[in-house]
């Protein structure tokens, strides 16, 4: 039997119709509602379609049928590979993807370069819904979101513009950056790594209580202070809740007046109680952080030198640390913030071992992620001095080798965060609040309260 010559150009859904002897809805349906034609002649439209070499309905075409894409759409903020390499990222795209999976949608990721282009790669995005990874104040990404009009969700910040914007320090003078070192590693992580630097290699959710010695929960209630004095006790005991009722939940305002819902943790509040630990007995503490703004200067800044922070992460947590700092009577200036261009154990071991080294060794060191936190221990080791006798470290995520290394650090669930945003962003029921529980998860790295 002689086959048919071929159409040299893509055959159409009509021509289908033609050769099997239905009509064009008939294959349409065949296609798109397998379960309203009869499987013979679902048959015939697959033979003549396979003669004709028609591949089926063209993806976009059914996509501006059904009025929607099936995929959900993640703005990084960053790199394609940082949401390979950044064991933070990794663990909230995790949970994004666990609900991608279950409603059979696909995951999309928009890297975003800091080039004029970002926008409108977010614009031409072929997404349903957007969840975007906790960026800068002032990133204009978070406008172009808006404007699509589609369902969209924030992780961590910024919350609103004109809230964002208020400096968390006294003034704003100009910054002498702090020398960089030859080699600067290969991942360039966001501070949002930090609303939620969580475990490397392991998706798991954070570490349970039984990980710890002791914990301190915020939640539904005021957060309790870790079992370490009387000074700590009654300094936790005021700190902010870290839940939300539904009048105050966090949101963006873009400038056409769209809210966007902000979901994560409360960062100042966190910091606050970790900071009542971090920096128990200490007399020159200090704070190795996140990037202050898209500029990701290198910077040693006192207390009252740091003015504005257009990161939200980096700026909250600082808050709170600053908080816990004054909170013992201590002044501004005696708190230093050491501003990491990125978020990497290679830049926590670096920056440590040279302020180690310096004229004004900290006796302290509270970090922002655990992946700068176990470059401090990996510095203080090499220095030769005890941990937590000559310097306390404490980290953030409670990540698997947080634990394995025995670090005091800030536990929370960037897994169960992750699996939030995207189910708000797709428009799915959930009874989870926007502010997500955390805990101080106390090991061997910190000193008890005197």
């Amino acid at each position: 039997m002689t086959r048919p010559a071929r159409n040299p150009k893509r055959p159409t859904m009509s021509q289908v119709a033609r050769a099997a002897g239905v009509s064009t809805m008939t294959v349409s349906y065949a296609y798109s509602q397998p379960e309203r034609v009869s499987p013979e002649t679902a048959a015939k439209v697959r033979a003549a379609a396979q003669e004709l070499g028609y591949p089926g309905p063209h993806p976009a075409a059914r996509s501006l049928r059904r009025g929607r894409v099936g995929s959900l759409g993640v703005v990084l903020g960053e790199r394609l590979s940082y949401a390979f390499e950044d064991p933070q990222a990794a663990r909230f795209l995790a949970g994004v993807s666990d609900v991608c999976a279950a409603e059979g949608v696909g995951l999309t990721l928009v890297p975003i370069s800091g080039s004029p282009s970002d926008a409108r790669r977010v614009t031409e995005a072929a997404v349903d819904g957007f969840v975007v990874w906790t960026t800068s104040d002032d990133d204009p990404v978070l406008e172009a979101v808006a404007e699509t009009g589609l369902p969209a969700v924030i992780h961590a910040g910024p919350a609103s513009p004109a809230a964002a914007a208020t400096s968390s320090g006294a003034g704003s003078p100009s910054r002498a950056a702090f020398p960089a070192s030859a080699a600067s590693p290969a991942s360039a992580a966001s501070p949002a790594s930090a609303a939620s630097p969580a475990s490397a290699a392991s998706p798991a959710s954070a570490a349970s209580p039984a990980s710890a010695a002791s914990s301190t929960r915020a939640a539904s209630s005021a957060g309790a202070a870790p079992p370490a004095g009387a000074a700590l006790r009654s300094f936790s005991a005021a700190l902010p809740s870290s839940s939300s009722s539904p009048s105050s939940r966090p949101v963006f305002v873009s400038r056409s007046g769209r809210e966007i819902p902000v979901i994560g943790i409360d960062d100042r509040a966190a910091a606050a109680a970790m900071g009542a630990v971090a920096f128990a007995g200490a007399r020159r503490p200090l704070v190795l952080g996140f990037p202050l703004d898209r500029a990701r200067e290198r910077l040693l800044l006192d207390g009252d030198q740091v003015g504005e922070v257009r990161f939200p992460v980096t700026r909250h947590r600082w808050e709170g640390f600053l908080d816990a700092w004054r909170a013992g009577g201590h002044a501004e200036d005696r708190l230093r913030l050491a501003v990491c261009p990125v978020n990497h154990l290679t830049e926590g071991e670096r920056f440590t071992a040279e302020l180690l080294d310096g004229t004004d060794p900290p006796d302290a060191i509270a970090a922002m992620s655990d992946e700068l936190a176990l470059g401090a221990l990996r510095a203080v080791a090499g220095a030769g001095l005890r941990t937590p006798g000559d310097v306390a470290v404490t980290g953030w995520d409670d990540s698997g080798t947080a634990a394995t290394d025995g670090l005091t650090t800030l536990a929370q669930s960037l897994r169960e965060q992750g699996a939030h945003c995207a189910r708000a962003a797709l428009g799915l029921p959930t009874t989870a609040s926007a502010m997500h529980e955390w805990r101080v998860v106390i090991r061997g790295t910190s000193r008890q309260a005197r």
